[in-house]
């Protein structure tokens, strides 16, 4: 557990020291004229809340974010605004970093042809009601009383 941690901790460094390096911001904004100004939604503050995957409303996500910081909040279009001016191929870039990273410095024990596997007991799934699922996987009690549903094995 100890070393995982330690792993993980060291990919988050990564993705902090790349994502405040200039020459990695040049690359990835769109346009000249982006992100030159000291705003509330800056190239680090953005990508910051794309990472975090944003699961509340926008509009409450920045208004967290202006009580965080003691400011007061941006608006949901502004943060949009900012969103855009990002390559995607940014994201793709420090994913890269990340597993190379990993890779290089997790222990090597337990790998299975050099790859570290991970996978999930999934021996079962409830699928949607289909007359096309229901002839194929038949029918099995679900957790409501009376109900049942196409399950996958």
């Amino acid at each position: 557990m100890g070393v995982w941690m330690d792993t993980q901790r060291f990919g988050i460094d990564i993705i902090l020291r790349t994502i405040n390096d200039q020459e990695f911001q040049c690359r990835h904004k769109r346009g000249k004229t982006g992100f030159i100004r000291n705003r509330k939604f800056g190239f680090v503050t953005v990508v910051g809340m794309l990472l975090r995957m944003i699961k509340n409303s926008l509009q409450i996500d920045c208004n967290f974010l202006g009580d965080l910081m003691k400011i007061e909040a941006g608006t949901k279009q502004a943060f949009s605004q900012a969103r855009a001016k990002i390559d995607a191929e940014a994201f793709q870039e420090m994913h890269e970093s990340t597993i190379r990273t990993h890779y290089t410095t997790a222990p090597a024990e337990g790998l299975w042809r050099g790859y570290r596997l991970i996978a999930c007991d999934g021996s079962t799934g409830r699928l949607p009601r289909s007359n096309e699922l229901e002839a194929e996987y038949g029918l099995y009690p679900g957790k409501e009383e009376g109900v049942k549903y196409p399950v996958m094995a």
